[in-house]
């Protein structure tokens, strides 16, 4: 189990996090109701991957080999 990443310098704005995140939330909203309306229309795969971008780019901090590195 990872251990959580904390960065002290970096003091984050949660008002200006959720201004930023709003747009992959409205996007991500859109997409599970046009899933919904028309299931033949959009592949399970497709779906499935279009959500995990939208997650992706919700990304804070990315943990990489060389410490984590904030990406917000």
């Amino acid at each position: 189990m990872t251990a959580a990443l904390s960065l002290p310098d970096v003091r984050p704005d949660l008002a200006e996090r959720f201004r930023q995140m709003r747009p992959f939330d409205e996007a991500e909203v859109s997409l599970v109701r046009a899933a919904a309306e028309a299931p033949a229309k959009l592949e399970p795969r497709l779906e499935h991957v279009l959500r995990w971008c939208l997650n992706l780019a919700r990304l804070w901090i990315l943990d990489t080999p060389d410490g984590p590195v904030p990406v917000g």
